[in-house]
């Protein structure tokens, strides 16, 4: 057992399985990406649909170091069940190791304090991914319904201008320009937006054509900023959550090391190694996660 493993952050494990877990939850909000336009958004955290990923990806993050918390205390309390059965904790005040079989019994109680703080713990973690994940829904749908709202509007302005577009086809050269562009002012005249723009509606949009849509896509951005809002909100508690899991997994650690080492101070105890291998196997995984911050 050994946390001293290599480091792994949340960009580094999307890096490795973001195409298929982004895929997953963009559907899960009914918003359907091209694989071009997913491997875009991972890569892009301007973009709105990068935004929309992060707390349900730090909810699954969390969910792997609550897991190891939990690997943690099973073991735990397996070391404890075998110190039980050995009969040690039944011997006379006067035995050999009173000392040793009184700061075991100690150790005993804390485990049973944390297994409490951590179960609920584990509660709080499922309460705030049922919130946020319901949360994240009625957004992404408020999020479609202003961009087919400013779709059609920009449709119009197209047509003023003698520029006749599909209706989705216009809808996929915003979301594209949105999902590629990388300005603080992602509308502005000069924002690479629109040459996203340009290039799926094949057209050339020249200073009052962008000016036009731009004023149109504000009401879009007003949207986009009440959303940022509200996630900034749930990132934070989803962090507070990281730093929480962290230690229970800690305090869990540091409690199997005190207790494997008073045990091996007992006189007369006997330990089944083989049995010690099997229980040692389920705790093979990088246990450093979450230990850094990560950016995304």
């Amino acid at each position: 057992m050994n946390e001293e493993t290599k480091e792994l952050d949340l960009s580094q494990w999307l890096s490795t399985y973001g195409i298929l877990t982004a895929e997953r939850i963009l559907e899960r909000f009914q918003i359907h990406l091209q694989q071009e336009e997913l491997i875009t958004t991972i890569k892009n955290p301007r973009s709105i649909y990068y935004q929309l990923l992060r707390v349900p990806l730090k909810n699954v993050f969390n969910g792997i170091i609550l897991q190891q918390g939990h690997d943690y205390q099973v073991y735990a309390q397996k070391l404890f069940i075998d110190y039980l059965l050995s009969g040690q904790n039944d011997k006379a005040p006067e035995a050999p190791g009173a000392t040793i079989r009184e700061d075991i019994e100690n150790e005993r109680t804390t485990l049973a304090k944390l297994n409490d703080e951590f179960n609920e713990q584990e509660l709080a973690q499922q309460k705030l991914i049922a919130e946020s994940q319901a949360k994240l829904i009625h957004l992404s749908r408020q999020l479609k319904k202003s961009l087919q709202t400013v779709t059609a509007k920009i449709n119009e302005v197209l047509k003023k201008h003698d520029i006749i577009k599909a209706e989705q086809t216009v809808q996929r050269a915003i979301r594209l320009g949105i999902i590629h562009g990388d300005e603080t002012d992602l509308f502005s005249e000069k924002s690479f937006f629109w040459t996203k723009m340009e290039e799926v509606l094949q057209v050339s949009l020249h200073k009052e054509l962008r000016h036009e849509s731009g004023e149109l896509l504000k009401e879009f951005a007003a949207h986009r900023l009440e959303i940022d809002n509200i996630l900034a909100t749930y990132l934070e508690q989803t962090q507070e959550m990281t730093l929480s899991l962290r230690n229970y997994r800690k305090q869990f650690y540091e409690l199997i090391l005190r207790a494997t080492e008073l045990i091996k101070l007992l006189p007369d105890y006997y330990q089944d190694t083989a049995k010690q291998a099997e229980n040692l196997a389920a705790l093979d995984f990088d246990g450093s996660i979450g230990e850094q911050n990560n950016s995304f």
